[in-house]
């Protein structure tokens, strides 16, 4: 798939993919599944800054996932991404987090993803927001941060990101 003729849709949901697992964990004393959880919330927060040439950092060299994206793929469609929507408003959920002796995690993460702020489901009737299920494979690089390997999408209804199913 061509990053040229990637629809808006398609281009929200590789982004929120990537926005969902892209940011490098913090140091000092955290447990494995707090690094991943960071990553995550860094993530969100690079995209709802439109910090586009982060995504350099969180996307692994060797990323390659199910519809056959590769990393230079998945970093045109999020910098297009960032640049068509003046505003980036992500509410998560982060439903799972397994972290292997590897090093190497795995989580599910619900996003809505909208044009204005989100606070909380209580913002759902009064906004237009895209919900999707998220799960992402991440490994550690070199430096000791996450990086998403792999990741794999798709759009659920608001109340399944209310339940997380």
């Amino acid at each position: 798939m061509k990053p040229e003729t990637i629809s808006v849709r398609s281009l929200r949901l590789v982004v929120g993919a990537i926005l969902i697992a892209l940011i490098a964990g913090c140091g000092g004393e955290q447990t494995p599944e707090d690094r991943v959880r960071n990553y995550i919330d860094q993530v969100a927060e690079s995209a709802g800054a439109r910090n586009w040439r982060d995504f350099d950092e969180y996307v692994a060299d060797d990323y390659s996932d199910a519809r056959g994206l590769q990393k230079k793929d998945v970093l045109a469609i999020v910098t297009r991404y960032i640049l068509v929507n003046q505003h980036i408003h992500i509410l998560k959920r982060i439903a799972s987090v397994r972290v292997e002796d590897s090093g190497d995690a795995h989580a599910v993460v619900y996003a809505a993803m909208a044009g204005q702020p989100v606070s909380g489901p209580e913002d759902f009737a009064r906004i237009k927001a895209d919900f999707y299920r998220f799960e992402i494979d991440l490994s550690t690089g070199d430096d000791g941060d996450f990086r998403t390997r792999s990741g794999d999408w798709k759009p659920v209804a608001p109340d399944q990101f209310l339940l997380g199913r």
